[in-house]
């Protein structure tokens, strides 16, 4: 361990009441075992001796965590993320900040519903969500629909188009028009696909399909999270 992140440790731990040794069996509830069991005593940190910057660190995380609350109360979780964040890199193991931050993230996983109908038959369907870089969303579909491919064939059959074998024909994929080729890209959703996006765009869904329009049947799609939707 690094002399800064120790000595962070060891600020968190005086603001939590925790002795070293506490904080170890903490972590460790079941001590050391007995007999052949029995584990090696882990060596004590030797603890800083400059007093005033330990100082420095119960003041910096006193203030940051009352900022937070701060932010909470006003419901701008994304800027109290931001600042439990900031605790964290100077305190790694401070779990009141890790704590408050998986909050804030099961409130983003399941912010907002909305659901959409999905047409065989249709190209490239606007679903009325933009999605929000850092923000988690899930997407899952119920339903079925008819994947409709005829040809009048020869002996020789016929050779799948190079762009029909990236993904199973069939399949739901999505697009998310993010304004740049190089992040545009079409995926697969499948049955459910859960992400923190990277960027921001509207998205579009569709069956995976060069020409859809003899396909039939819909799928409904749920999305679950951090969204913007109309």
């Amino acid at each position: 361990m690094s002399r800064r992140v120790l000595v962070g440790f060891v600020a968190a731990l005086m603001l939590l009441g925790m002795t070293w040794s506490q904080a170890q069996e903490r972590r460790n509830p079941q001590g050391r075992g007995r007999g052949n069991q029995q584990r090696e005593e882990e060596p004590q940190a030797e603890l800083p001796s400059d007093q005033r910057l330990l100082a420095l660190h119960r003041t910096f995380i006193t203030q940051a965590e009352r900022l937070a609350l701060e932010y909470e109360r006003d419901r701008d979780l994304d800027k109290a993320k931001v600042v439990y964040q900031e605790i964290l890199k100077l305190v790694p193991q401070y779990e009141p900040a890790q704590l408050k931050i998986a909050a804030i993230q099961q409130l983003e996983a399941n912010a907002q519903r909305k659901t959409f109908e999905v047409r065989a038959d249709r190209p490239w369907q606007d679903t009325g969500v933009t999605l929000i870089p850092g923000k988690p969303i899930t997407i899952r579909a119920n339903g079925s629909w008819t994947f409709t491919f005829s040809a009048e064939l020869t002996a020789e059959g016929i050779k799948i188009p190079d762009e029909l074998k990236e993904y199973n024909l069939g399949s739901l994929v999505g697009y998310v028009d993010t304004g740049n080729p190089e992040t545009s890209q079409p995926f697969v959703l499948g049955l459910e696909k859960a992400w923190v996006p990277e960027h921001a765009g509207r998205l579009y869904l569709q069956m995976y399909d060069n020409d859809p329009r003899d396909n039939e049947g819909t799928l409904t799609v749920e999305f679950v999270g951090s969204f913007e939707g109309r």
